[in-house]
């Protein structure tokens, strides 16, 4: 099996010829490749995986209280984070990545409840 091949399997629930091996940077030997979208490089056997922030850890990697605005019915920053998220999803896909690995930081109590977490951030 191709490394594309063996992740397909995993991911469709059927049986590849052996566990693939995903790392987070460049790795020899490893099936897929987890990489910021501005490091994307096609390769015809790694599967390319792209990193992309949620738009809660982008809040948070940038200290913004996204949480307290969105408490004041103010979305215009989520708004804003929202569609970087989903630009930069796109830009990914156009510059030939496999798939996703969508970055979900705030799901905690250092960050929010709960009740804010999936009254703002569940969905999307």
């Amino acid at each position: 099996m191709t490394p594309r091949e063996r992740l397909s399997a995993m991911a469709l629930g059927t049986k590849p010829d052996r566990t693939p091996v995903i790392a987070f940077g460049r790795s020899e030997g490893a099936d897929a490749v987890c990489v910021p979208v501005r490091e994307i490089q096609r390769d015809a056997d790694t599967a390319i995986l792209a990193i992309v922030e949620s738009p809660l850890a982008r809040a948070i990697r940038h200290g913004v209280p996204l949480v307290q605005q969105l408490s004041a019915q103010d979305h215009t920053e989520f708004d804003r984070l929202k569609k970087e998220t989903r630009e930069e999803i796109g830009a990914a896909i156009t510059n030939g990545a496999d798939g996703i690995v969508y970055v979900i930081d705030g799901a905690s109590p250092a960050h929010t409840t709960p009740m804010e977490y999936g009254g703002f951030f569940l969905e999307t």
